[in-house]
């Protein structure tokens, strides 16, 4: 049960990722800075893992499930 748990969770992540990518490439407004020796590609791809991570975090809590 709990690789069948580790699995979901692993799941949600890359699914999220996906749609924060996508929403932040459709955002008009969007304002990502580039660090220093970054390319704007992995830059986008770095704050989309980052907000999906935090969103799986976030339900983690609210379902009961310890994080990581």
């Amino acid at each position: 049960m709990r690789k069948i748990k580790s699995l979901y969770w692993k799941l949600l992540l890359h699914l999220y990722a996906g749609m924060a990518m996508q929403g932040l490439m459709t955002n008009p407004l969007r304002n990502i800075k580039l660090g220093t020796g970054r390319v704007f590609k992995d830059e986008v791809a770095g704050v989309a893992y980052g907000i999906a991570e935090a969103l799986v975090n976030k339900v983690k809590e609210e379902t009961n499930e310890s994080i990581h």
